[in-house]
């Protein structure tokens, strides 16, 4: 019997390197999608194949499912200052769904993972939440995201592609740069925080992220369902500055800022959104100070039995590391 072979998009992103190489150690056939192929000469190095294909461009995807069962799709116009609403759509809406389309076609796929987000749930305000909770599409790249769950969902009632969502938590671990600028802040010192600190943040490391991508794909059974998938513990705010303080060697946190104007600021800019589809700049530059991101993950370990096993103080570590080996720090 032929080896199940693999796709991921992605692969040359944050978790989707991380997945790729969980993978090939796993013992799996990979193949990776790639708009650039030298950008994953390291993921070639490690086994992998990889193919040329743009999520736009749809001839490029039937040769890349050729052959491939399970598709880990983590491709994305991440959420980034400058990007407009249309930019995000064209990738997470409309590349999702010709990839989706290209995976129907193909015949071979037993499972399709959507790789969403935590974010569509916004500014938190009634903790915890689950997968049945209210959202919250306050930016492009939230709307987007939702968009492509629902592109991958009637894919599955109306083609029946085995699809399977699972919506991410903030994440941390070496390849990442999206706390390089809160490490660089708090090394200047004289840092100051945003509120009481009390608030939490779910953030998670990678490792387990990947181990709860693997169970949205090998468990049997769960076509259509939706899962958080988060660590153990969302961690308050004034704990997670303080463990970057000390993996970074700097000085604690000097103090506090009130939170009502950056609350204010971060409506304003939601309001602007729903009125004009506007990105306000800076406008989510805050959520980290403002919202009490709780995420249950208990349907995950319930019907998936994911288990997350990595502390945070952990990740924080190896990810501090390697902004240093990197000259980021």
């Amino acid at each position: 019997m032929e080896e199940p072979r693999i796709l991921v998009t992605g692969g040359t992103g944050f978790v989707g390197r991380h997945l790729v190489r969980a993978l090939l150690d796993d013992g799996r056939t990979v193949r990776v999608l790639a708009r650039d192929p030298d950008a994953a000469a390291d993921l070639k190095a490690a086994g992998a194949e990889v193919v040329r294909g743009d999520l736009l461009e749809k001839e490029t995807l039937p040769p890349a499912l050729d052959g491939c069962t399970h598709v880990y799709h983590l491709a994305a116009q991440m959420l980034r200052e400058g990007k407009k609403k249309e930019d995000y759509f064209r990738i997470n809406v409309t590349g999702t769904a010709n990839l989706a389309s290209a995976a129907v076609m193909a015949g071979s796929v037993e499972r399709f993972v959507y790789g969403s987000t935590a974010g569509v749930y916004g500014i938190i305000t009634d903790p915890p939440v689950d997968e049945e909770s209210p959202l919250a599409l306050t930016s492009g790249y939230r709307e987007s995201k939702r968009r492509g769950e629902e592109v991958c969902l009637a894919a599955f009632e109306e083609e029946g592609l085995p699809v399977v969502v699972a919506r991410l938590s903030p994440m941390i671990g070496p390849g990442s740069t999206s706390y390089v600028g809160l490490c660089r802040a708090l090394l200047a010192g004289g840092f100051r925080t945003i509120g009481d600190g009390k608030n939490r943040d779910h953030i998670t490391v990678v490792d387990d992220i990947v181990q709860g991508l693997h169970r949205c794909a090998d468990t049997p059974g769960i076509e259509g369902e939706t899962y958080l998938i988060a660590g153990d513990t969302a961690t308050p705010t004034d704990e997670v500055l303080r463990l970057f303080a000390e993996a970074a060697g700097a000085p604690p946190v000097a103090g506090r800022l009130p939170a009502w104007p950056f609350r204010l600021y971060n409506a304003g800019a939601e309001w602007a959104y729903a009125w004009t589809g506007a990105a306000v700049p800076r406008a989510y530059h805050y959520a980290f100070f403002l919202t009490d991101k709780v995420l249950s993950t208990e349907k995950a370990k319930r019907e998936l039995g994911f288990a997350p096993e990595r502390s945070l103080a952990s990740g924080i570590d190896e990810a501090v590391r390697w902004y240093r080996a990197e000259g980021l720090l």
